[in-house]
């Protein structure tokens, strides 16, 4: 049995996203792990999450939070209070970042963030580079960076490869059987701690072997 661990914007979710979900179902059905891995948190992620694919975990929140098939939470690493407190305070006196949204669990006290997501303004890019980096100075106990659209913030000690290791733990799966892919720096530790492969557009700043698809990945390890 082995277990595949896909990034999902960029990754599986591409213009290849119907192809991507046969393969991962027939990589299933011979009896594998599937999990995504994303920098979304659960809600974002249900908006594009097909309902066709065969899925046993989702780690979300760039390993903050992991998800079985049936969506219980199963792990979660939160942000200290006080080190939320001082995030916000962050984004709010900086005009470059929009709301902010605190992930909190639904099964756990509401009082607990595992995630902080704020949108940032495109054109104040730089400003939001910088307000990120005093943002680390100020707060070493978070990681934080920017995608796409958003500014996102977790526990310093958390990243994709941390929960996957969780998942080892509680499927007493070996290191070795691990496979993992993705295209971006996020994907990073994930890539180096297992047996990674990158998407052939990816923004890594490292070597890996490179496929075109999920798809073509699956072929190789089926």
């Amino acid at each position: 049995m082995k277990l595949l661990v896909s990034d999902f914007d960029g990754t599986l979710y591409t213009d290849d996203y119907k192809k991507n979900i046969e393969a991962v179902n027939k990589f299933v059905d011979a009896g594998n792990l599937f999990a995504i891995s994303t920098g979304r948190d659960l809600n974002r992620l249900l908006k594009d999450l097909d309902r066709d694919l065969k899925f046993n975990y989702l780690i979300c929140s760039d390993g903050a939070v992991i998800y079985d098939s049936n969506f219980n939470e199963i792990y979660r690493s939160d942000i200290e209070p006080k080190v939320v407190d001082e995030v916000c305070e962050v984004l709010r006196v900086n005009d470059c970042f929009g709301d902010i949204d605190l992930i909190q669990g639904a099964s756990m006290n509401n009082q607990k963030v595992s995630a902080i997501y704020a949108p940032y303004d495109e054109a104040k890019i730089e400003m939001a580079h910088y307000a990120l980096s005093c943002l680390q100075k100020r707060c070493p106990q978070i990681h934080g960076y920017l995608s796409a659209r958003y500014i996102n913030i977790t526990n310093r000690m958390i990243n994709k490869a941390t929960a996957i290791h969780e998942l080892l733990d509680i499927e007493k799966l070996n290191h070795i059987l691990v496979h993992t892919i993705g295209d971006d720096q996020n994907d990073r530790e994930m890539l180096l701690d297992f047996i990674g492969c990158a998407m052939v557009n990816n923004n890594l700043d490292f070597s890996t072997p490179v496929v075109k698809n999920v798809a073509e990945l699956v072929r190789i390890l089926l």
